[in-house]
């Protein structure tokens, strides 16, 4: 993860872009736990990170970042006159806060359309160094389509072995339609052993070896 965050900063660098869309072609790639930890990493490196739920569909975010259950969230910020403060909260994490989603949306799509996003989204990177945005998979339904037409750039998760070569040219015709910035990918759930350890030039074990047991665990 803090290689990936190392790749994310200098991106930031060269674009320079503050608010992400982390997602992926299809679903069950690990693109949550990918932004979650991202989100991490970054606060870690003393980043003044918000994480934003805009799966609105399905959202995960905060059973991960655990929040009270009662109180606006996402849904309500995009259709009720709130302000950001109203409904961003801390993470146990420092430097980390959390936009969460706590009801399903009726209409998910409709509110990522609407003028009031780009609202929120330039509220957040006033006051973030990164706002990170997770949202429903690419090619499943439009919510992250409109998403990624709006934030500076797209991080797509790849599953390592299993998502077709064609799904990810969909995915990135997509997104270039809609005039989308790609950020970069990762390439996620790879075989170490095997002949996933293929996707790097040196054995896993050599660095196990090299770093020794403190780095290991």
């Amino acid at each position: 993860m803090r290689t990936i965050r190392t790749g994310v900063m200098m991106v930031r660098a060269e674009l320079p872009s503050r608010a992400l869309l982390i997602t992926s072609v299809a679903p069950q790639e690990g693109k949550t736990v990918v932004v979650a930890n991202l989100a991490i990493a970054l606060a870690q490196a003393r980043r003044k990170v918000l994480l934003v739920d805009a799966d609105m569909r399905k959202p995960r975010l905060g059973s991960l970042f655990p929040v009270p259950g009662e109180g606006p969230g996402l849904v309500q910020l995009l259709s009720e006159d709130l302000t950001l403060d109203a409904v961003v909260r801390p993470t146990d994490i420092a430097q980390l806060s959390l936009l969460a989603c706590l009801i399903v949306a009726h209409q998910p799509s409709e509110l990522l359309e609407s003028p009031r996003l780009v609202t929120v989204i330039a509220a957040a990177k006033e006051r973030f160094d990164f706002v990170l945005f997770d949202s429903p998979p690419l090619l499943a339904v439009t919510d992250a389509v409109v998403l990624a037409s709006r934030l500076d750039g797209v991080v797509l998760v790849v599953k390592g072995g299993s998502t077709p070569r064609e799904l990810l040219r969909r995915g990135l015709a997509v997104l270039a339609d809609a005039h989308a910035a790609p950020a970069g990918a990762v390439l996620n759930l790879v075989a170490m052993r095997g002949r996933g350890a293929r996707y790097h030039p040196y054995p896993y074990q050599y660095y196990r070896r090299y770093y020794g047991r403190e780095e290991r665990t």
